[in-house]
């Protein structure tokens, strides 16, 4: 903005005479807005509106926020408070007799946990699910790399520098995912005790070391907050599971704390097996998909970061979860931070499932992401998923209880049919 060159002129010539250069031309300095955009206006509101809520439980989340000197979009607001409710953070409160909304929301044991930790809401999410299902350590480090900046550096150079860098990259991948690549990369980093040869990991693998020791503090300080709140008591068992040894589980979870944030995926050549042969070195072709967003359906593509864009022809699955979504200079929707997940993952962890007998669906939420399943597997999908919904509740409500031999045979029978579904 202006105002912050016009602010920065201004330290020449304090002590003596001096000039201000700013390496922009006139014109796009007068295309410049006066003042940069306060940042309630330009980021995500699910944090802001959580504290909104937590600060004043009594009153409605859009309410508190348009008291505010420059207040949000109301649609912006209404988009954040949906995503609280499918995050299971926020529940309105419901009149019964008329089945209609309330006029108050209210905040879920849940919501009461994500309010307290320093973290963008899904990430938090992710940090509990994990310490609630036995794998807090993976799903912190994934966590603390979402956090932090991608500790994948391109270095400045020729263009062929990138191909080299993204080549790099594939070496590390696990299942075309972004967040188990992160995993592996800073497992990786980390069983290296050497300060030489993780200097030489970091240097084969385009690597940061900065940034995967950023990561590892900001993993200790998750530990902490999550110990805080009574969600984390230590290691142990299959705490520090690797990126490959507990995959699936970590995919659902992941399904559980970026929800609604879903793709599906159109498979490249109509869903064939990677290509041989010839062929097998051209650059794959591109992922098609769509999302659903507050404006409707639309087409989206990954972006070339992604790992799963290198990948595209060894795809299987139909659908993947995001990390975000944004318009490139074209119009054109492009994904970071992608995994791909199976169907089960997202009966288990999605938004609420809704079973519509007759036609022998089960879809979630609103039905965009829906399966057809036979009667008989749709009522074991429905029983595990309400016990599952049923012990987190349990969990979310009193974290610091010990888990029953029942629970942890729900438990282990969850991380069973999610390794079979893979």
């Amino acid at each position: 903005p202006r105002g912050s060159l016009t602010q920065r002129r201004g330290r020449a010539g304090r002590v003596r005479a001096g000039v201000a250069i700013h390496l922009v031309s006139s014109h796009r300095y007068a295309a410049l807005p006066p003042q940069q955009t306060p940042e309630l206006l330009r980021v995500p509101l699910e944090r802001a509106a959580l504290r909104a809520k937590r600060l004043f439980p009594e009153a409605l989340i859009a309410d508190t926020l348009a008291a505010l000197p420059q207040p949000p979009a109301l649609g912006a607001v209404r988009s954040a408070t949906a995503t609280l409710v499918s995050l299971g953070a926020l529940d309105p409160a419901v009149d019964r007799a008329a089945g209609q909304a309330a006029t108050s929301e209210a905040l879920t044991p849940l919501g009461c946990h994500l309010a307290a930790l320093p973290l963008d809401v899904r990430i938090g999410k992710l940090c509990l699910l994990g310490a609630m299902l036995g794998a807090a350590d993976p799903a912190t480090t994934i966590a603390a790399a979402l956090t932090c900046k991608s500790p994948f550096a391109a270095p400045f150079g020729s263009p062929g520098v990138r191909a080299e860098v993204d080549l790099a990259k594939l070496q590390l991948a696990v299942g075309g995912s972004d967040h188990l690549t992160l995993l592996n990369a800073y497992e990786s980093w980390r069983a290296i005790r050497s300060t030489k040869e993780r200097a030489a990991f970091c240097q084969q693998h385009f690597l940061s070391s900065r940034t995967l020791d950023a990561i590892g503090a900001t993993k200790d300080e998750l530990h902490a907050a999550l110990r805080e709140i009574g969600m984390a008591r230590g290691g142990g068992g299959r705490q520090a599971a690797a990126a490959h040894e507990d995959a699936e589980l970590l995919k659902a979870l992941l399904v559980g704390a970026m929800w609604p944030r879903c793709a599906k995926v159109e498979l490249p050549s109509g869903g064939k097996p990677a290509r041989r042969g010839a062929d097998a070195d051209a650059p794959p072709p591109p992922v098609k998909l769509k999302i659903k967003d507050d404006t409707g359906v639309g087409s989206a593509s990954l972006h070339p970061s992604c790992v799963l864009a290198r990948q595209a022809a060894a795809l299987k699955a139909s659908y993947c979860v995001y990390g975000e979504a944004h318009k490139s200079g074209s119009g054109a929707v492009m994904l970071r931070e992608a995994t791909p997940v199976p169907p089960l993952s997202l009966l288990l962890f999605g938004g609420r499932l809704r079973h519509d007998a007759k036609a022998g669906m089960v879809g979630i939420d609103d039905g965009w992401v829906r399966f057809r399943l036979a009667p008989e597997a749709a009522e074991l999908i429905l029983a595990v998923r309400r016990m599952l919904d049923d012990l987190l509740s349990r969990k979310w409500e009193a974290p610091r209880s010990d888990t029953a031999a029942q629970e942890r045979m729900l438990l282990e029978g969850v991380r069973e049919l999610l390794a079979m579904g893979r």
